[in-house]
């Protein structure tokens, strides 16, 4: 990747121009100087994997293609050519389409990662070759409706020259500058090149907190492993000294009792330190799952729309409590048998250097076979970890929706699905095991063969010595438990790749949450927001959720304090958007959005949206009393203040009549009280939170008649004083605002009263009055 001041073919591409595809691009005329863009898609123009290479300059377009042969140029064009370019999605990714002539020609392939990539560049390529047409909207934008604007001028506007310096700025801050592969969406963490020590080292900085409990832990350790060592020594003098000279009888039973005090106290040690290490472990779990949540919680909705609910909620559970089995046990186990692996063979040296050496002769081999298959046994449990999240999102999708499952009769579909995703996680964790379970017996095996070289050159050395002067019968028994001592932790030290594997996997997703930044986020010198009388002003608003596909399009619109703004238009047309944005949960690509003169970018967040309230049309209530639910935006406020905010919002006639009144238990998302109660409480919340700004996104879509008359009431009472925008598809909810505006494919057609637009003739807004009007009517008649 190219960082400072690139030149040549650097400047122009996101990852180095191979010689060979430059030299064929030059053949073609290309030189650097005279490129603004060179990015390769990484396939062929028939879709199979390769190199092609998209080179635009100054006069003409070309494509260089290469498959494992000499790069040839599969496409070119001149630039004046050219009448328009666009994207076409197919599967696995895209084709870049250029209009030569008036003939559209498919000249590019790409996968689904490089998608944001070419979508902007055949949107620059687009504007600069058909510039769009320049319109004046006086009354428009004064606020008279769009019934009585009319274009008074309309021009080409000048061409924007052909410049991706800031895309190509982009596109490599989304690239990993070691393996130059895209980063997954959302983070700057590259799967790719994660190192263990820098995952553990993350890992071990939550348990500064606790450094006492860990020093004291590495004492233990320390002390037990001492003690160990001190049992093969009584076992040598037993077998020498005592069973094979009767004359020392009377040693024996002190030596078996310090035998035993050493086992009593080694146990002991090993339950103090376990204990210990269960406290470390957990608290440094909870210490992860809590930032997890928090980072969560400053996430932008951006990042939610693109992700599962159950695989969030198996990173952060399951996740961290795999991290938890390696610190407390791993880590631990790891440290102990470490320190018993060097001192026993530090003790084997010592009493019989050959025989020592016959011992470590198979651990290289050990080593090295560890080693090899790390990278495997990585990818398998990374597969397998990313097949449980799948299945736990689809788990969690299926109770969430168990109503309409049920509705449709579709619990043996569901059962079908849900077998696919568990017998995917099934095969999964059979592929990650047999693997691991195969290596295991091949390193023991391979450890034990040095139990039988010393068996046979420690009998050889005892026969060659009956005094027993350099080795004898208790040095051999002593040896023989001293290498038992050392299988286990050799043992265990080859399932330290197992740990090491499960955890840093586990850990490095987890990471991958804490490390995604958030696309919302305060600046450091925003300001504070006082309270607002509630002009909001949009100047030029253009927004995608996909910044190449734009949602809405060059929205300028002034709401004055205490107005009602009902948008109206088709389904997809940018309602939603719009009040998105009003309340800074997404943030605009173009423009900007003013309240009472601020833009929201430069003033405090929870400032905002402090003085915002919303009332959905998927009314979301949390698993807990009524009141908690009403008190949600004002956990401080006093009982009758919640009751107020109720008989407000005319709930509390149906509040009182639940069992326990407002102290009854709602269950989760409510599911006890109806759709109407559920919207009635939402607007009480509403009300509880006093915001100068409202934001009614189809409020009473979802209900029947009767309910929707005493929702309307309540409505009536939460939007007096403040400034409001309501959406609604039944348009005749929203006759009586101040303004009405229509938006259509992202842009706003008309304003004005009711009746205003229906005075329009071929107007947007009187075709959906009459659409509706026709629709309510042939219900009637087919009632």
């Amino acid at each position: 990747m190219n960082d400072g001041n690139p030149t040549g073919w650097s400047a122009v591409s996101i990852r180095p121009v191979p010689a060979d595809i430059a030299q064929a691009l030059e053949a073609q005329g290309f030189k650097p100087e005279r490129c603004v863009l060179c990015v390769d898609s990484r396939v062929l123009p028939d879709g199979r994997y390769g190199e092609s290479w998209l080179a635009v300059g100054d006069e003409r377009l070309a494509v260089v293609s290469r498959n494992g042969h000499a790069p040839e140029a599969s496409w070119t064009a001149r630039l004046n050519e050219v009448k328009g370019a666009s994207t076409q999605k197919v599967t696995g990714g895209g084709v870049l389409v250029v209009n030569v002539a008036g003939k559209p020609q498919e000249v590019l392939r790409y996968d689904a990662g490089h998608a944001p990539l070419f979508g902007e560049v055949a949107q620059r390529i687009q504007r600069h070759v058909a510039p769009p047409k320049k319109e004046e909207k006086d009354a428009e934008l004064a606020g008279k409706g769009a019934a009585e604007s009319a274009p008074s001028a309309a021009a080409e506007a000048p061409a924007p020259p052909l410049d991706f310096k800031e895309l190509l700025k982009k596109q490599r801050e989304l690239t990993c500058p070691s393996c130059l592969r895209l980063y997954p969406k959302n983070t700057k963490v590259c799967p790719f090149c994660v190192k263990r020590s820098s995952t553990i080292r993350r890992v071990m900085a939550f348990a500064k907190p606790y450094r006492t409990k860990i020093l004291l832990m590495a004492f233990l350790m320390f002390t037990g492993t001492a003690l160990h060592m001190v049992e093969p020594q009584i076992v040598r003098i037993l077998v020498d000294d005592v069973i094979g000279k009767p004359q020392n009888a009377r040693m024996l039973l002190p030596l078996i009792a310090l035998m035993g005090l050493l086992m009593f106290v080694n146990y002991g040690i090993g339950i103090w330190r376990g204990r210990l290490g269960i406290w470390v472990g957990c608290h440094v779990t909870n210490g992860i799952q809590g930032q997890a949540f928090e980072h969560l919680q400053r996430l932008s909705l951006s990042y939610f729309n693109k992700q599962q609910t159950g695989a969030l909620m198996s990173r952060v559970n399951n996740d961290a409590r795999q991290m938890q089995g390696f610190l407390v046990e791993g880590i631990q186990y790891t440290v102990i048998n470490v320190l018993m692996v060097i001192g026993v063979i530090a003790m084997l040296l010592w009493m019989n250097p050959l025989l020592g050496l016959m011992l470590l002769a198979p651990m290289p081999v050990v080593v090295v076979l560890s080693a090899v298959i790390w990278k495997k046994i990585h990818r398998r449990f990374h597969l397998l970890w990313n097949a449980i999240s799948a299945a736990t999102a689809y788990l969690n999708d299926a109770l969430s929706g168990v109503r309409v499952i049920k509705a449709f009769g579709k619990e043996s579909e569901e059962v079908g699905r849900f077998g696919e995703k568990i017998a995917y996680s099934r095969d999964s964790m059979i592929d990650a095991e047999q693997t691991w379970q195969t290596l295991v017996p091949v390193l023991n095996m391979i450890v034990h063969t040095s139990l039988l070289l010393v068996w046979y050159f420690g009998a050889q050395q005892i026969y060659d010595d009956p005094e027993g002067k350099t080795f004898t019968l208790g040095s051999l028994m002593a040896y023989i438990a001293y290498l038992g001592m050392v299988y286990g932790p050799l043992q265990l030290l080859t399932r330290l790749n197992d740990w090491l594997s499960r955890s840093l996997t586990a850990a490095a997703r987890v990471f991958e949450i804490l490390d995604v930044e958030p696309e919302i986020s305060d600046r450091p010198d925003a300001k504070p927001l006082p309270e607002v009388k509630g002009e909001i002003e949009m100047r030029g608003v253009t927004f995608g959720y996909e910044k190449h596909t734009p949602v809405l399009k060059n929205v300028s619109l002034t709401i004055k304090p205490g107005e009602m703004i009902g948008l109206v238009g088709p389904s997809g047309a940018g309602k939603s958007t719009f009040i998105n944005l009003v309340g800074r949960l997404f943030d605009v690509d173009e423009g900007a959005i003013l309240v009472d003169g601020h833009d929201i970018r430069e003033v405090k967040t929870a400032d905002l949206r402090r003085q915002v309230g919303y009332v959905l049309q998927d009314t979301f209530l949390f698993s807990g009393t009524v009141a908690e639910n009403i008190a949600y935006a004002r956990p401080g406020a006093t009982k009758e203040e919640i009751i107020e905010a109720a008989v407000a919002a005319n709930a509390h006639t149906f509040i009182m009549k639940l069992p326990d009144g407002y102290d009854t238990f709602l269950g989760e998302r409510g599911t006890r009280v109806s759709g109407g109660e559920r919207q009635r409480i939402a607007i009480a919340r509403a009300i509880l939170h006093n915001p100068r700004i409202l934001i009614l996104d189809e409020a009473t879509s979802s209900v029947d008649t009767e309910t929707e008359a005493r929702i309307q009431i309540a409505l009536g009472t939460l939007v007096k004083g403040r400034t409001t925008i309501a959406i609604a598809h039944r348009l005749s909810t929203l006759r009586h605002a101040d303004r009405l505006v229509v938006i259509k494919d992202g842009e706003v057609l008309e304003q004005g009263s009711h009746a205003e637009l229906m005075a329009k003739e071929g107007g947007e807004y009187r075709k959906l009055v009459n659409i509706q009007t026709e629709w309510s009517r042939n219900i009637a008649v087919g009632g």
